[in-house]
């Protein structure tokens, strides 16, 4: 289980960006010729409309459970790591873990 938690880890990793992207798409909004601004990820949708306010809202939530929640684990993790190696208790849950520290290894 341990294994497929690292695997599951990396895989967060590799999607982060991409997700944290799509999840921020509807906080940008640009100017059009017409004095309107709309959403730049879709130009139909104009900023500060109903459509545009369920999409922040989406937005808010996709960020909250998302790329909030990645990065809050992956610094909890961080923060307790060398106490554990320090120890040396919790080798499963270092073995987890090892998606974040495993190319860092002295020469």
């Amino acid at each position: 289980i341990w294994d497929v938690m690292n695997s599951l880890g990396l895989l967060l990793m590799v999607l982060f960006l991409p997700v944290t992207v799509v999840c921020l798409q509807p906080f940008r909004c640009v100017s059009n010729p017409s004095g309107h601004s709309s959403v730049s990820a879709a130009a139909s949708v104009l900023c500060g409309e109903s459509e545009h306010k369920v999409m922040l809202a989406i937005g808010s939530l996709g960020t909250l459970l998302y790329p909030v929640a990645v990065l809050g684990s992956v610094t909890t993790i961080t923060w307790f790591y060398p106490r554990l190696v320090a120890v040396g208790k919790d080798a499963a849950l270092l073995r987890s873990c090892r998606f974040l520290y495993q190319r860092f290894t002295p020469k």
